[in-house]
């Protein structure tokens, strides 16, 4: 996540504009990434860090407790982590805060006895939607392959020594990494003709 803030400056810089939709690995599981595609207007597509601790959320955007309770806001803090600090909020166990309700607890939690279950998430929109984004909607799937494209130049790419150019100057460093992607451009056109490939490196 030390990347995402100043990688998408760039981006915004040569495009004049905020990207709409982002497709990422699981490291870029955050909710500044969802907020990010979302407030643009379009989604990111990411895979979830965690699938087997999921959290499901009342109409209201309130977390839901195992019991399917929503559970009430009991403070916000900020967070300091990796990029800009992020407003996250504490929820309690609805039926003991803000005021017991003398209610047991519906699951028999062994932490009501001592308060209760507590959780943390934060408040931008992107801390709701890393758990509500449909990933098995087709827009999402069809968002998500492009990443597959991606992952295909960038193979190509790493065979053809663009990790570790032996050049010393900047410039030539610059037109080595232009040729490559020529070359990937090139290969393209000729299995789109259906003829054989001429090039090798």
């Amino acid at each position: 996540m030390t990347y995402f803030d100043p990688l998408m400056a760039q981006v915004e810089q040569t495009l004049g504009r905020r990207p709409r939709n982002g497709v990422w690995d699981a490291a870029f599981d955050s909710q500044r990434v969802y907020t990010y595609f979302h407030t643009a207007g379009g989604m990111a597509a990411v895979p979830v860090r965690k699938p087997n601790q999921p959290r499901q959320f009342s109409p209201d955007g309130l977390p839901l407790c195992a019991a399917g309770l929503a559970m009430p806001q009991q403070f916000t803090y900020a967070m300091n982590t990796n990029g800009p600090p992020q407003e996250r909020a504490r929820h309690r166990c609805p039926l003991l805060y803000p005021t017991a309700t003398g209610e047991p607890c519906p699951t028999n939690d062994k932490h009501f006895a001592t308060g209760g279950c507590v959780t943390t998430i934060g408040t931008q929109v992107g801390a709701t939607l890393r758990w509500t984004i449909d990933r098995g909607s087709a827009a999402y799937k069809a968002l998500y392959r492009e990443r597959a494209l991606v992952e295909q130049i960038n193979s190509q790419a790493y065979a053809l020594g663009i990790e570790w150019p032996k050049l010393r100057r900047q410039s030539a460093v610059a037109a080595w990494t232009s040729l490559i992607y020529v070359v990937i451009n090139l290969r393209v056109v000729h299995r789109q003709q259906g003829t054989h490939d001429p090039i090798h490196a």
